[in-house]
């Protein structure tokens, strides 16, 4: 973390600057438990926030570490003046890109620089666009299959190996799914591009809900 950000840091561990090498640990360990994304694998959507709000936690520790607050004393004075989010009670201490709203740690667009609003926005055009890049090119599949007269079991073929190549992309990305599913090869490739169709559509739901929810 750069020394400029050195505000973030405090923010993020919840305390105010110190030199105690435990308490910093302390508060580190106490956030660790509660945002660590493996306790949201199930849910992929939620498990990369999570991810990235542990990141950020993971920078704000080690910073802290190793710059005392006599180092940047200046700094960690200015810490106290700022201005805090009304949803999590926090400081914060980025500004969305967009909109210009203050944001703290806890806001799920933190790393982004996005505030509530503009997040959702972002998390829908991204669920929107997976949904258009992994059903857009099975469509026009089926649709070409049928103008050149296939029969159903080369259709079946082909869309079988357009599910098990979308399977496998997915796998590539989900280490602790492919371990598991690679044993059943080469149905686990199909199921698996099954479930990708299917987790878009939910994403892309789960989306578009939000971003009609109040922030």
């Amino acid at each position: 973390m750069a020394p400029e950000q050195q505000p973030d840091a405090w923010a993020i561990l919840g305390i105010a600057p110190t030199r105690d090498s435990r308490r910093i640990r302390q508060a580190y360990l106490t956030l660790a438990r509660q945002h660590h994304p493996d306790q949201f694998r199930v849910d992929p959507a939620r498990y990369r926030v999570q991810e990235e709000r542990m990141k950020a936690i993971n920078e704000a520790y080690h910073w802290a570490l190793a710059h005392p607050p006599e180092a940047q004393a200046g700094e960690a004075q200015s810490s106290g003046d700022l201005v805090r989010c009304a949803v999590h009670q926090r400081p914060c201490t980025r500004i969305c890109r967009r909109c210009r709203k203050p944001i703290c740690w806890a806001c799920p667009g933190f790393r982004q620089s996005l505030c509530m609003r503009h997040y959702r926005l972002a998390q829908s055009h991204q669920a929107r666009r997976r949904v258009i890049q992994e059903w857009g090119p099975l469509m026009i599949l089926i649709a070409t299959l049928r103008l050149l007269a296939w029969s159903s079991v080369e259709m079946t073929v082909a869309v079988s190996i357009y599910l098990a190549a979308l399977g496998f992309r997915l796998l590539l990305t989900r280490h602790w799914f492919g371990c598991l599913t690679l044993l059943l090869l080469p149905y686990s490739l199909v199921m698996a591009g099954v479930w990708s169709l299917v987790e878009s559509i939910r994403d892309w739901q789960a989306a578009s809900s939000l971003r009609k929810a109040r922030p």
